[in-house]
């Protein structure tokens, strides 16, 4: 294991406590993004459960369910269709493991078995694993047989209309999520209830992994907050921070970053895979996934931002240029943030009339800084507003201007902003708006890597503008 020596260092109290608040934010994301892929990972499978309860209870013959009444139907031609249509409904999903059918009775809550799909495949043969015992998930139910249902008010509201429970449950026999649906005669009279019991194992592992990640993660970073306050702590407050120490600041960062951005990364990920396998989704669905990957972007930003930040601070960022068009830079950044933009109701701009031809930069540090510097924008721009960015190449340098229409620096900060976790607290309107207070750092130092200039102009209550210009 590599060791290291400190020296004795001293960091501010306002440091302290940023740097705790980073970590706390992302401890308190971490929750909320598994709070929030448990409830809409339900709600997505109970809406599928209902579909499919109301397409497989339009399958089933209400007729012929009417004339099953006692033990003995159950060796008739009509048990035997009815058992037949509940197979096909079985055996339209994998996940599901049994399908059923009810009806009333004069006693509230109590309902009464019909038909079940696995009743006359396993008639003669109810020892299914043929272990010579009937154990108890083989016990299958006989026509007349009694259900008080007062623990599944699910059910039955499935009498009336289709529907599903909406809690994942648990019993001995596995992990289910049960959907119902009212099945009726050729008169359209409801006369029975179909019930599906869908396996709900695989939902139930994909939380609890998240669940465990999110545990371990939230545990990982609490821990790294301790850790760090029990050293700054024991040090003495006299003497400045070493560059040994700011070396090893950085590479701690940069190894912690990167642990929490790969399951914030893998969580965007399931949520785009949702996305491509199921095109119909339910407005109200649709729109919980995108601000769970909304929430991720923002995560992912903020880890970024720690990542480059230790970075800058260490000196060793390199820079790898390559020929590219700015155009196609600055979309791909409006791309990356359109849910940021689409949320805050952004009016976006682009002006490349001036920039046509390819230039050779740095292609990943350019985005970088347009990313952050759009990002800063839209923070501080309230709906409606316009942010417009403009390029124009001239005389082999790249001029690029990012403008707002937002709230506006008051000029007595403007030569702060670009200090590390600045957030410009003095200024009463200016609280309200979080950060981190590393993007324009960030950007500052991206810019005087690639040997260019930045500026900014700003008016309170007209807007903003930063000019960069860099040579290419």
């Amino acid at each position: 294991m590599e060791k290291f020596t400190i020296r004795p260092i001293f960091i501010p109290q306002r440091n302290k406590l940023i740097l705790g608040g980073i970590l706390l934010c992302i401890a308190g994301v971490l929750v909320s993004f598994y709070a929030m892929t448990n409830k809409n990972l339900t709600k997505f499978l109970r809406e599928n459960m209902v579909s499919i309860a109301e397409l497989g209870a339009l399958s089933v013959d209400g007729d012929l369910i009417e004339k099953i009444q006692t033990v003995d139907d159950m060796s008739g031609d009509n048990f035997r269709i009815i058992s037949n249509e509940l197979n096909k409904v079985k055996d339209g999903h994998p996940s599901i493991k049994y399908v059923y059918t009810m009806r009333k009775t004069d006693t509230p809550d109590v309902v009464t078995f019909i038909v079940d799909a696995d009743n006359y495949l396993t008639v003669n043969n109810p020892d299914k694993n043929n272990n010579g015992v009937i154990d108890p998930e083989e016990e299958l139910p006989q026509t007349g047989e009694l259900y008080n249902s007062s623990h599944a008010p699910q059910l039955m509201l499935g009498f009336d209309h289709p529907t599903a429970d909406y809690k994942i449950n648990s019993d001995q026999w596995g992990t289910w999520l049960s959907g119902y649906a009212p099945i009726k005669n050729s008169q359209g009279e409801v006369v029975a209830l179909l019930g599906i019991d869908m396996s709900a194992a695989n939902v139930e592992e994909v939380l609890n992994r998240a669940e465990r990640a999110s545990g371990f993660l939230i545990v990982l970073v609490l821990a790294v907050a301790a850790s760090m306050y029990s050293i700054i702590t024991v040090k003495q407050k006299e003497l400045l921070l070493s560059e040994e120490a700011n070396n090893i600041k950085g590479s701690f960062l940069t190894k912690i970053s990167h642990e929490l951005r790969t399951p914030i990364v893998a969580i965007t990920g399931f949520v785009d895979l949702i996305f491509e396998t199921n095109k119909g989704l339910e407005a109200d669905t649709k729109s919980h996934l995108e601000s769970i990957n909304l929430y991720a972007q923002r995560l992912i930003r903020k880890v970024n931002h720690i990542i480059d930040f230790a970075k800058i601070k260490a000196a060793k960022i390199s820079v790898i240029k390559s020929q590219f068009y700015i155009e196609e830079l600055i979309n791909d950044v409006k791309n990356s943030l359109h849910p940021l933009i689409k949320e805050n109701h952004i009016i976006f701009k682009i002006d490349i009339q001036e920039a046509k031809e390819k230039i050779y930069l740095d292609k990943e540090k350019v985005f970088d800084i347009l990313s952050n510097l759009i990002a800063n924008a839209i923070k501080f721009t309230s709906s409606g507003g316009i942010i417009q960015v403009s390029a124009k190449i001239k005389q082999q340098i790249l001029t690029l201007e990012v403008s707002d229409t937002g709230i506006g620096i008051p000029k007595q900060h403007l030569d702060n902003i670009f200090n590390d976790f600045t957030q410009l607290e003095t200024n009463e309107s200016l609280r309200k708006y979080k950060g981190s207070g590393l993007g324009l750092f960030i950007v500052k130092g991206l810019v005087e890597l690639l040997q260019g200039e930045i500026s900014v102009k700003s008016i309170v209550n007209k807007g903003t503008t930063f000019t960069i210009k860099l040579p290419v």
